[in-house]
């Protein structure tokens, strides 16, 4: 074993911080109503922030309070169901990016922020309130990212190996990527299995949000090297910052979302 893993500082606030993190997410998807609707709220404002900061510079404080406000805006839109509110923020900011001079690096990313931050939000949104499973299929999500990240991690470090992608992130291994893999979809058949619902698709399906997992993972990776940026912030110890804690989680919603209704694997 190298390293002796178990007694790595940052393992352990890794797994400390993940495991505390997922379990406020749990409550809220859980008993769902005005929990989740604060707990989401306060994620979008701090995901907001960081994305903010990475991506632009120079950006007076009304912009940067107003760009805040409107993704928080476009999640309580969805929330009470004001899809066309929602089209016509998603146009304002739409706007604001064509004349953006605050860009770090390009428009598009700061273009790409609302989508990003909050499509994904949404479309769990949609399917914790809106499918008869949804708080089983949100749980579901919460573990495949969680599981993902802590054996991809603990594969990588413990047998090593050739790098995943060394341009974009040379810490990851195809090592960790398949026992991240295999982990989680071990531990989806054990709790789907036991969760009042199944899917005869499981082991498929469980595969595909954990590579997803790892995808967004790579892509938020990507955004930072682009802007010279090594963590997103540090409110997440063993993590960085919001983003980097959930930007497995954020590409797993999009592709929870296609399953359950787009292909009806429940």
């Amino acid at each position: 074993m190298s390293k002796n893993i178990l007694t790595d500082n940052i393992f352990l606030l890794r797994i400390l911080t993940s495991i505390i993190f997922a379990s406020i997410a749990l409550i809220a998807i859980i008993y769902a109503g005005f929990f989740l609707l604060i707990f989401v709220s306060i994620l979008l404002i701090l995901m907001s922030v960081e994305w903010i900061k990475i991506t632009e510079n120079k950006l007076d404080n009304n912009l940067f309070i107003f760009k805040i406000i409107s993704n928080l805006f476009c999640f309580l839109l969805a929330y009470y169901n004001f899809y066309a509110g929602l089209f016509s923020v998603f146009l304002i900011a739409f706007f604001f990016s064509l004349f953006n001079k605050s860009a770090n690096l390009h428009k598009i990313y700061v273009f790409m922020g609302p989508i990003y931050i909050c499509t994904p939000i949404i479309l769990l949104l949609h399917i914790r309130l809106g499918h008869v499973y949804g708080m089983e299929i949100l749980l579901w999500c919460v573990l495949v990212t969680c599981s993902t990240d802590i054996f991809s991690y603990l594969g990588g470090k413990i047998i090593g190996g050739y790098s995943l992608c060394k341009s974009v992130s040379p810490n990851k291994t195809w090592s960790g990527f398949f026992v991240g893999i295999i982990m989680s979809v071990i531990i989806s058949f054990i709790f789907l299995k036991y969760s009042g619902f199944y899917t005869n698709s499981v082991l498929l399906w469980s595969l595909l949000l954990s590579v997803s997992v790892q995808v967004g993972d790579l892509f938020e990776s990507l955004i930072k090297r682009k802007h010279n940026i090594k963590d997103s912030g540090k409110l997440l110890p063993g993590h960085g910052g919001i983003l980097d804690g959930v930007d497995g989680f954020l590409f797993c919603a999009v592709f929870t979302y296609l399953g359950v209704f787009l292909y009806e694997f429940v």
